[in-house]
């Protein structure tokens, strides 16, 4: 006897396995999407946070230089120093570790300043760095 599949109803098993492979490859890439957009958010958030701490640290060494300027008594770059700013300015945020290099330039009239903020990541240890220069405006003048 002969059957008629014209009539026949849902769906095989081999189309059942077809969908859900598809289905299940559709979920993979949007998992690997999803962790891939939120370890790039992570990282622009800590670079974000990272680059805050440079400039807060350059500018609390701009007010400690202008402070020792207008005092009497004082050398220009008085009292800047790693110890000092992590004492007066702590990173709040302790994974980030910040690191401070000054260098004499020009005689003693100029410093360079260089920030370098490390922190770690999923994917290893990040750093971002800035480095500027401070003169002594004041004697100048």
């Amino acid at each position: 006897m002969k059957k008629n599949t014209k009539y026949q109803k849902g769906f095989g098993l081999v189309e059942v396995m077809v969908s859900l492979s598809i289905l299940a490859l559709v979920m993979l890439g949007l998992v690997t999407l999803g962790r891939a957009a939120y370890g790039s958010f992570e990282n622009a958030r800590n670079r974000s946070i990272a680059y805050n701490i440079i400039q807060d640290t350059m500018e609390n060494i701009r007010n400690e230089r202008d402070t020792n300027i207008g005092s009497a008594g004082t050398t220009w770059f008085t009292g800047i120093d790693q110890a000092t700013l992590d004492r007066d300015n702590p990173v709040l945020d302790t994974r980030f570790k910040r690191t401070v290099t000054i260098t004499d330039e020009a005689s003693g009239r100029k410093k360079k300043v260089m920030v370098v903020i490390s922190w770690p990541e999923r994917t290893g240890i990040k750093t971002l760095s800035a480095s500027t220069y401070f003169t002594d405006w004041k004697s100048k003048y």
